[in-house]
């Protein structure tokens, strides 16, 4: 509920996606149900100031296909890392991120725009004795 109420309280469509929905049948009706994003649905219906909420319909016929579109939607993305995040922060002239970024830059600290390359590991050099035959 908490969660919920953040998001009223601060609700930008800019800052939220479209939850993802399919039709089903209840009591005799077609309705849609929210799949993915009902957070998002639910603090959009409960904001005075929302008279509409956009959505994605994707086909999912059955509670199987609803949760594997869950599971996907949910799973099968790319994770935003903390660096972009900072980023992403710094470009919103966000105080916190800008006063970060001066810390850094008055102690000599380069924060990275993105991760470093990893370093491919070192071999193993040890050496290998063949067992012996009993």
């Amino acid at each position: 509920m908490r969660q919920i109420r953040r998001i009223i309280e601060s609700f930008d469509w800019a800052k939220f996606k479209p939850p993802i929905c399919n039709y089903a049948e209840q009591g005799g009706e077609t309705v849609l149900k929210v799949l993915v994003g009902q957070h998002t649905a639910i603090a959009a219906a409960s904001n005075p100031h929302v008279s509409r909420i956009p959505v994605m319909i994707v086909e999912a016929e059955d509670t199987v296909a609803q949760a594997k579109a869950f599971i996907g939607q949910n799973t099968e993305r790319l994770g935003v890392t903390k660096l972009q995040l900072h980023q992403a922060a710094l470009a919103a002239a966000d105080e916190d991120a800008q006063t970060l970024e001066l810390v850094c830059q008055r102690a000599g600290v380069t924060v990275l725009k993105r991760p470093a390359p990893t370093v491919p590991p070192i071999p193993d050099k040890r050496l290998r004795l063949p067992r012996s035959k009993p």
